[in-house]
């Protein structure tokens, strides 16, 4: 792959060189006259010089090679830093899911999984608060996790940011029903997507949707 870059690359330049000298060639030829088709010419010259250093320099800096020299640069290693981050989503989310059982709880929840940032812990915390009926009864939104699933996108070398994608599978505690004593167990799926920042470990832009999937009787 390296290989391919840097033949391309050196074709390119080659090839833009040519067209260069090949029209230099030509001004020489007309150089000896004054007239105005020897100055525009002399300007086009001058211009396509500065186009072959820009575009030289366009595809010296836009190879594989280059992003991953960018990325040693930046000493980042992508590897270790999703598998660093993902226990860390793993712990939070099943004190989200598992933990939060009741007010006591969820008041201690953001301190538990503040690794996720204020945004991302923002939104996990409304999601969770337990709901109290008239009688003071507490109802927890979440019995547990039942799936999880976590995967990141493509890097952006100039924010050094990844897409990073949650789907949680859970199921609710057992809700009571009909007037007849029927309960059920819901099930849900809440989906989260946001950008991770590699350099400290940041998550923002946290988007979040719910879908339901039934419910068990």
């Amino acid at each position: 792959m390296k290989n391919y870059f840097k033949n391309n690359i050196g074709m390119n330049i080659l090839l833009w060189f040519m067209i260069v000298f090949a029209v230099g060639a030509v001004w020489i030829w007309h150089s000896s006259s004054n007239s105005p088709e020897s100055k525009k010419m002399e300007s086009n010259i001058a211009e396509m010089n500065g186009d072959y250093s820009f575009y030289k320099h366009a595809i010296e800096n836009n190879t594989e090679e280059h992003y991953i020299k960018k990325i040693d640069k930046d000493n980042i290693n992508l590897s270790s830093k999703i598998n660093d981050i993902k226990p860390v989503i793993q712990r939070s989310l099943e004190q989200v899911y598992n933990q939060t059982k009741n007010t006591s709880d969820h008041e201690k929840l953001k301190g538990k999984i503040k690794d996720l940032g204020s945004e991302w812990s923002d939104i996990l915390s409304q999601i969770s608060e337990p709901t109290v009926s008239q009688s003071g009864k507490e109802q927890a939104v979440y019995d547990s996790m039942t799936d999880l699933k976590i995967a990141f996108g493509k890097y952006d070398i100039s924010t050094k940011t990844m897409s990073c994608y949650v789907l949680v599978n859970w199921k609710s505690p057992v809700i009571a029903g009909t007037a007849q004593g029927g309960s059920q167990t819901l099930k849900g799926s809440d989906f989260f997507t946001m950008n991770y920042k590699v350099t400290d470990n940041s998550f923002s832009n946290v988007q979040y949707k719910q879908a339901m999937n039934g419910a068990d009787k």
